[in-house]
């Protein structure tokens, strides 16, 4: 689908969907999964139990290109908006300072929404030195968005996750066998990406 396709949908969503002003007794939450092409490839129906998933992960979406649609995300009137994005930055030699800025900016922007949505921020994935080049250098700058990212996050009151040590343990960083390519996961790490954020999601209004 086009991009520009794409931002019509969700307009077309958008102007459809009534306002939200809080979860309706016995409906499930609608949750929004905002980001890249490691939000998209993931099957969350594990999660369909809980929640209602809209997938907004697009292959490919830096931070610039998520805060171009987050109006068509935002015109959803979801409750909550799961958002992991910038790594499509940090590999295309992003300034760290400025992607952290960048985050901000989508954060304030969501927070601003009127009725209010919950924003929880998901930390970047570390990769594995599979046949991503540069491999070091990059989780170092992964590592140190993810700490600008935390802090801010604190400053903000934002919920933050740190997916590494969720997923990955003490360590932070996947083993071979988690990714497909270095970057993308595999299906084993989506389980246990499933595993670190069914605790987060909204839960229903009691009937």
């Amino acid at each position: 689908m086009s991009r520009f396709l794409l931002i019509l949908t969700l307009a077309c969503l958008a102007i459809a969907a009534p306002a939200r002003s809080a979860i309706a007794a016995g409906e499930l939450p609608v949750v929004v999964l905002l980001g890249d092409s490691l939000t998209r490839r993931g099957d969350w129906s594990a999660l369909s139990n809980q929640v209602q998933i809209v997938n907004q992960g697009i292959d490919g979406d830096g931070l610039d290109d998520i805060d171009y649609r987050l109006d068509g995300v935002l015109g959803l009137h979801p409750d909550a908006i799961f958002l992991q994005a910038g790594i499509n930055d940090l590999i295309r030699g992003v300034n760290v300072e400025y992607f952290a800025l960048q985050h901000e900016r989508l954060w304030k922007r969501i927070m601003a929404a009127d009725p209010p949505i919950r924003l929880v921020v998901c930390s970047l994935l570390t990769v594995h030195p599979q046949q991503i080049a540069s491999v070091i250098r990059l989780n170092r700058r992964v590592v140190f968005a993810n700490v600008l990212m935390a802090d801010k996050a604190k400053e903000l009151g934002v919920e933050f996750i740190d997916l590494n040590a969720a997923m990955f343990g003490p360590g932070g960083h996947p083993e071979k066998d988690f990714t497909t390519d270095g970057l993308h996961l595999a299906d084993k790490a989506y389980e246990l990406w499933i595993k670190a954020l069914r605790p987060l999601m909204p839960a229903a209004a009691l009937p």
